[in-house]
């Protein structure tokens, strides 16, 4: 595999050894079909999650948004790497600028709660709000959330309307 140059093959590759990794799937029951004669097993190991992260990586390179995402999550939750919340920022807002939902949700999160940055609730409510602009559910939830509990800018009547339209695209309250 000296050629590395299809991001989505990449990714997948990377979240087919995550899967592994976390599933613990069983080299007897699960075989890769491997040059017409030859198979070879994925084991559940630091092995695996490594080779994802190694994907993940090449993926990125080459502007993959979705492999741009899963490492920030990476560095924020410490998987792999020690946590890193400011190489986890960095990746989010890689993606972010490429509309991936998930990210927009995540740096809005980040700046909510100040985790690893200065707590900036303008920031929060714009990556909300460009979240939700893509149908992310999550980022209609989070500022739904963000409208009933903040006092500093409470609207229960808007947060019940986001909540009610976050139900109707199935989010499961």
């Amino acid at each position: 595999s000296s050629k590395h140059n299809n991001s989505d093959a990449l990714y997948l590759l990377g979240l087919i050894y995550y899967l592994f990794y976390i599933r613990d799937i069983s080299p007897i029951s699960f075989k890769l079909y491997i040059d017409y004669k030859n198979y070879f097993s994925i084991k559940k190991s630091d092995d695996n999650l490594k080779k994802s992260i190694n994907y993940w990586k090449l993926s990125a390179e080459q502007n993959n948004v979705k492999a741009k995402s899963l490492l920030g999550m990476c560095y924020y939750d410490g998987i792999c790497f020690q946590r890193d919340v400011g190489k986890a920022i960095h990746f989010f807002k890689e993606a972010s600028c490429i509309n991936e939902k998930m990210s927009k949700n995540i740096l809005g999160i980040i700046y909510k709660n100040g985790d690893g940055v200065k707590k900036n609730m303008a920031n929060a409510i714009e990556y909300f709000k460009e979240g939700i602009k893509l149908n992310d559910i999550f980022s209609l939830y989070n500022y739904a959330r963000l409208l009933y509990f903040d006092e500093d800018i409470q609207d229960l009547n808007k947060s019940i309307e986001l909540l009610e339209l976050a139900s109707e695209k199935g989010l499961l309250l």
